[in-house]
């Protein structure tokens, strides 16, 4: 780049300083001639008219002329001592583009590559060299289709005989995402701009490439995200409409079960052996657990078809709401509750509150028997678009192979006799953040307790 800077400039410069030269030369050259003349005609007249002698006519045009040529002589050094100064002022220009221009492209966090008319390397950034892993001086002069996969070489050269021929392209000045390839010879994705630029004699390239690895990283992860939700969001939509039959289905032979149970206990209650009596309260046991079970199904399935608009949400009071809820469940179990500073979220207020309440129901469900429940509620790291939500305690945990079972329906890691339940809390936890475009993951050790962390849309500032 310098070197190539530097020859245009002084070809710039040479023609330049001999164009002025020629042209004040001229000029006083013809001046001299035009004096000399007049001075001649002049001695001529005086010798007719008798003014002076001979002698003294060629001694005063011999004088004239000295002076004229010092004159001359006098002009042409200042007119060179200010074209020597003017071509030192445009060097000192150039330097000091150059310069810049040296300053800004080496510490530019993009590949910078520059190439002739020959498609050949006169230009390489330090960007480049970590980019592409060749040094500077090994670019230089080395062909572009280097830095390309063999597939695109072919493309490239005609590409280029096509512009220079016509000045018609289809690349330059544009943005571009192409392949690149480094000298070890593995590819990597790239996004690169081409402009073009002409001097007198010449036709140069510069490339301004981005290693956009990260950016597709990124979007494949987001494409597969999004993937994941659309599958989650039909399997949720099968989920809610088998959960609404089902439990509408189960209605009415339950209301039956119950009230027959309830019947015969008040009718005949007196009249049971004690064996009638145990198996008369396991059926009524049983229809209030089916109950529990079928409402709770009947939730499941409101998630989709009576949903609420999302609005901005205080997850503190949404909290607070669901503890009071609990009330009668956290004064029994003596548990501790301490609430961080929740961040403001977006979301369906009614669900999230449910989301809560069966995350802190299970908190206090799973504790270790004699212990009163420690539960911490806070916010965890931002995401962009979301917030986290951590709900931590000191139950009895569970090994991590189970970390995705239990957010399946009727999934249960302990026995009904020990910890009561359906089994189905956790799956309309799932649902529900599933349906705010977030996730829900739960990390637990046996003894320890267990951390349920999900994430929530932010609000936009």
């Amino acid at each position: 780049m310098s070197s190539m800077h530097t020859d245009e400039r002084d070809t710039a410069n040479f023609r330049f300083i001999s164009k002025t030269a020629a042209i004040s030369t001229l000029v006083t050259g013809s001046l001299v001639l035009v004096l000399s003349i007049f001075l001649w005609s002049v001695r001529l007249a005086g010798q007719r008219t008798g003014w002076h002698h001979f002698e003294l006519s060629v001694a005063l045009f011999v004088l004239s002329n000295i002076l004229i040529l010092s004159v001359f002589v006098w002009r042409s050094a200042a007119s060179l001592v200010r074209q020597e100064m003017k071509r030192k002022q445009v060097q000192e220009i150039l330097r000091e583009s150059e310069e810049k221009f040296r300053v800004i492209a080496q510490t530019a966090n993009d590949a910078i590559v520059l190439a002739n008319r020959q498609g050949k390397i006169i230009y390489f950034n330090q960007a480049a060299e970590q980019m592409f892993g060749y040094t500077g001086v090994e670019a230089q002069n080395q062909p572009l289709t280097i830095l390309m996969p063999e597939r695109y070489r072919d493309a490239h050269q005609k590409g280029l005989s096509h512009y220079l021929a016509t000045r018609e392209t289809r690349v330059i000045g544009k943005t571009l995402e192409l392949a690149g390839q480094r000298k070890d010879g593995t590819e990597f994705p790239l996004e690169i701009s081409i402009a073009s630029w002409e001097t007198s004699d010449n036709i140069f390239f510069t490339a301004i490439i981005r290693d956009i690895t990260e950016r597709k990283l990124l979007e494949e992860k987001q494409l597969r995200l999004s993937e994941e939700l659309a599958r989650s969001k039909a399997e949720l939509k099968q989920l809610e409409l088998f959960a609404f039959v089902t439990s509408h289905d189960l209605q009415e032979p339950l209301h039956k079960i119950t009230a027959f149970s309830d019947l015969l206990a008040i009718h005949a209650g007196s009249h049971l052996s004690a064996k009638a009596q145990e198996t008369l309260n396991s059926i009524q046991d049983a229809a209030s657990r089916l109950s529990q079970m079928i409402e709770q199904l009947r939730q499941l399935s409101r998630i989709l078809t009576q949903a609420s608009p999302f609005v901005r949400l205080d997850l503190k009071q949404l909290v607070r709401e669901a503890l009071e809820e609990l009330k009668e469940t956290v004064d029994a179990t003596k548990a501790k509750v301490e609430i961080e500073n929740l961040p403001a979220a977006r979301g369906d207020a009614f669900q999230i509150k449910l989301v809560f309440k069966n995350l802190l129901e299970n908190a206090l469900k799973f504790c270790a028997k004699n212990c009163a429940p420690q539960i911490l509620i806070s916010s965890g790291k931002q995401e962009p678009n979301f917030v986290e939500i951590s709900v931590e305690d000191r139950g009895i945990g569970f090994e991590e192979k189970y970390a995705e079972q239990i957010f399946v329906p009727f999934q249960r890691l302990n026995a009904k006799h020990e910890y009561s339940g359906s089994g189905i809390g956790l799956a309309i936890c799932k649902n529900i953040i599933v349906r705010h475009g977030g996730r829900i993951t739960v990390e637990s050790r046996p003894g320890k307790g267990s951390v349920f962390q999900f994430t929530l849309p932010s609000v936009p500032e």
